[in-house]
């Protein structure tokens, strides 16, 4: 097959890691694959098995004429279904893209991409039943994770009178990471006594912290570093209002470290088993605190979650994925070309 992806402006960030993940996955298979973005930024992402391309614009954009394309957001999918027909074109959908706008312009286009008439991808079933709402099928192909990378380690629960280490993923001014409910939680945390540090993974340097709480940063890491920095955390706080999948839950699981994250579309689809304890009403800081508080201060707690994380992380593998996504896309070329 012969398949170029296409987005728009992509960031360092799980979508991104999960598209580039795809295309790696494709090429190794001996598939002809493309990334196409819009936009001059480099990635900086870990040596992609194949050339990311950077476009001005998409007008510029060179289609050979047996080219599947994978549009990786709404806006550039609507685009590219007016120029090359909706059954050539399909939608890989990772979050509900009308929540990440404000614009009313913007929204009703990400809207409009919903409803395309052509092949779609969801990572999530919450993905999937958002599509149901706009009258569009959609086909689950959810990620998984990198074991290389992501691992546990032996070592020991959170201890009394020890800092308690509270890894946060994602960009203070995201509008769906929900970052300022989070540095709440952590003020509550510390309220009853817990020496709360805090750890930052971000994209680009922040200046914002939360009042009297020591934070470490991680701007931009290499990818093979991120699996040593969540070991080297006690929890994971994902307080976000929307998320299509939740990748960072899946390698905290992963990485036999518990979790603490808000009840947000596709990130329940990870935590069947974890119970409310940990699956927060999206704002609800005060329950985020206590279910922190709770990983702190209760070491059988901590090793349950822990251990359920592990097996849950069990459920996803690349390999598995991969197989699916070069089923899937291989039954949509063949009717094409």
């Amino acid at each position: 097959m012969k398949i170029v992806y296409v987005g728009a402006r992509p960031q360092v960030n799980g979508a991104t890691k999960v598209a580039i993940t795809h295309c790696n996955i494709l090429h190794k298979l001996g598939h002809e694959i493309r990334f196409a973005v819009l936009g001059t930024q480099s990635l900086d992402w870990g040596k992609p098995l194949i050339k990311v391309e950077y476009l001005t614009s998409l007008r510029r954009m060179k289609i050979d004429e047996q080219e599947m394309i994978v549009a990786l957001d709404c806006l550039v999918a609507n685009w590219l279904v007016r120029q090359y027909g909706s059954q050539r074109v399909i939608s890989f959908i990772q979050t509900n893209e009308p929540n990440l706008y404000t614009d009313l312009e913007l929204i009703k286009a990400a809207e409009s991409g919903f409803m395309l008439p052509n092949p779609k991808i969801v990572v999530s079933k919450y993905l999937q039943d958002v599509l149901k709402g706009y009258g569009s099928d959609s086909y689950i192909i959810a990620p998984s994770i990198n074991e290389k990378s992501f691992y546990p380690i032996e070592r020991s629960a959170p201890e009394a009178g020890k800092p308690f280490k509270v890894l946060i993923v994602g960009s203070y001014e995201h509008p769906l990471k929900q970052i300022p409910q989070a540095f709440t939680a952590l003020e509550y945390l510390k309220s009853f006594g817990v020496d709360v540090r805090l750890v930052r993974l971000v994209r680009k340097e922040e200046a914002i912290t939360p009042k009297d709480i020591e934070t470490v940063w991680y701007v931009n890491p290499p990818q093979e570093d991120i699996g040593e920095i969540y070991r080297s955390v006690d929890a994971l706080l994902f307080p976000s209002s929307s998320e299509g999948f939740g990748l960072p839950i899946l390698e905290a699981m992963t990485s036999g470290v518990p979790f603490v994250a808000t009840d947000s579309g596709g990130s329940r689809e990870l935590m069947s088993e974890h119970g409310q304890d940990t699956l927060i009403d999206v704002g609800d800081t005060k329950a985020m605190g206590m279910a922190l508080y709770h990983l702190a201060t209760k070491q059988e707690h901590w090793w349950n979650l822990r251990n359920l994380g592990l097996k849950q992380a069990k459920q996803w593998s690349w390999e598995e994925t991969g197989t699916i996504l070069e089923k899937y896309l291989k039954s949509i070329y063949d009717t094409v070309f």
